[in-house]
């Protein structure tokens, strides 16, 4: 099975991942900020770096095969080649990020602030628009809480009930937004307790719990450890955006940490879901290994990229480009309406896998060879790489904002999960809550209205 040269690339992928580490640490320290591509790199170093190492290294030490990866002669130099095209995606990312021009926020004079009293009413609207939808959604699962028995129907994709609300399944999403509105809204109120902060704090509470019953739902593994990470890095960096003295050491560790026990947490999802759902510990069921959890959840990174290498060469990839581009065109519309033979990249990789019940999405590296080849490996990081930089320089030109500091964190980590879930029409559904919400947001602050 090739030992050696399984364990040679685990040790070549753990320490790409240190060198990934240290050198965004670097960048941080001379900007003084954590930037938008910093998050997108920060977790570049976990998928593309320390996930190889501990895969490999375990099919070293054990011999066990994980996650249906190929260690024959062809699939190991599949791993070598898949190794080298990472390194070159992180190449071409860092190199469209830099070629476009940055914003200097010190300096900017045409900062956008949103008045909390607006933030608060366009909150609490988009809060009814998604609470209200998600009730219409489940109402062909019985109940508020009957959904949640249908969660891993859900995720596969596989319709079981006839549901003539599903579209609503999307705007559900909204509570997610107002709960991270909310948050922000009542970690930025005055000392004490008065009226207004348990107001606040009693539509955070309530936005929140069906947030997470809507997650759980949809057994959204991924979604549920973002929802928690989002107000963790914002607490973090609340109190520092106010400061013009931050102490990049100090954030540069909570963040590093934070992000550390947010890939943790990820892997252990599944476990966590499963005893909010059923109200009891999975530990009778399923051993508590740490490993096999993460490799459950994001071992198909380095299987799709296999699979895509295969069908590179079978004449199968390298011209998708167009068709991800018409799926993602009609991702908003339901599923009876879209044209025939117009097939998502996560359901034409689940094809290719085969002799499976869910599906295997395409994570960045998958996904540039499956829509252009070894030609994509570059130019589609270099794309990615200048939009990041593009929105960053939106979102930063209105910072100090208690809305565009939040916004900041919740863009910048929607950014960075394209890395392990790129495919384009998929993430417009999952990007599509913050959309309404900054839409709504923005239509709220021109309207003129007494305060409350």
């Amino acid at each position: 099975m090739g030992e050696t040269s399984i364990l040679l690339l685990s040790i070549i992928y753990f320490i790409t991942a240190i060198f990934y580490i240290a050198l965004e640490i670097h960048w941080v320290y001379k900007y003084k900020r954590i930037r938008t591509i910093a998050y997108v790199r920060f977790l570049y170093s976990l998928i593309y770096g320390f996930l190889p190492a501990l895969v490999h290294s375990h099919v070293y030490l054990t011999g066990e095969t994980v996650a249906r990866i190929s260690y024959s002669q062809t699939g190991i130099m599949q791993l070598y080649i898949l190794y080298i095209l990472s390194v070159v995606v992180y190449f071409f990312l860092s190199l469209g990020y830099r070629i476009s021009s940055s914003t200097n926020v010190k300096n900017n004079k045409q900062k956008v602030g949103i008045a909390s009293e607006k933030l608060f009413a366009a909150s609490l609207i988009i809060l009814l628009i998604g609470f209200l939808s998600f009730f219409m959604w489940t109402l062909a699962y019985g109940s508020l809480f009957g959904v949640m028995e249908y969660a891993k129907v859900l995720r596969s994709g596989v319709a079981v009930i006839n549901n003539p609300f599903s579209f609503m399944k999307r705007t559900s999403t909204l509570m997610i937004f107002s709960s991270y509105m909310f948050f922000a809204v009542l970690l930025n109120l005055p000392k004490g307790i008065g009226p207004k902060k348990i107001t606040v704090f009693i539509l955070f509470s309530f936005s929140s719990f069906w947030s997470m019953i809507y997650l759980l739902s949809n057994d959204g593994r991924m979604s549920f450890i973002y929802f928690f990470l989002i107000f963790i890095l914002y607490a973090v960096f609340n109190k520092q955006s106010k400061s013009e003295n931050i102490n990049i050491r100090n954030t540069s560790i909570k963040i590093s940490i934070w992000l550390i026990i947010a890939f943790i947490a990820m892997a252990l999802s599944d476990w966590i879901m499963y005893f909010f759902r059923n109200g009891e510990s999975r530990t009778a069921e399923v051993s508590f290994n740490i490993f096999e959890m993460i490799r459950e959840e994001l071992g198909y990174t380095i299987l799709s990229g296999q699979v895509s290498l295969t069908a590179l060469v079978n004449g199968d990839a390298g011209d998708r480009i167009l068709v991800d581009a018409l799926s993602t065109l009609f991702a908003f519309l339901p599923s009876r309406f879209r044209p025939d033979g117009i097939v998502t990249l996560f359901s034409y990789n689940t094809e290719l896998v085969g002799n499976t019940t869910g599906t295997v999405p395409t994570d960045l590296l998958s996904m540039c060879i499956y829509n252009l080849g070894i030609v994509g490996v570059c130019l589609i990081p270099i794309f990615l790489g200048w939009i990041i930089r593009k929105i960053e320089n939106v979102i930063t030109t209105n910072r100090g904002n208690v809305y565009y500091d939040m916004l900041y964190i919740i863009v910048s980590l929607y950014l960075a999960r394209f890395l392990a879930y790129a495919d384009p029409a998929n993430y417009v559904h999952a990007i599509l809550f913050i959309i309404i919400g900054h839409v709504t947001v923005i239509v709220i602050s021109a309207t003129k209205f007494s305060k409350l």
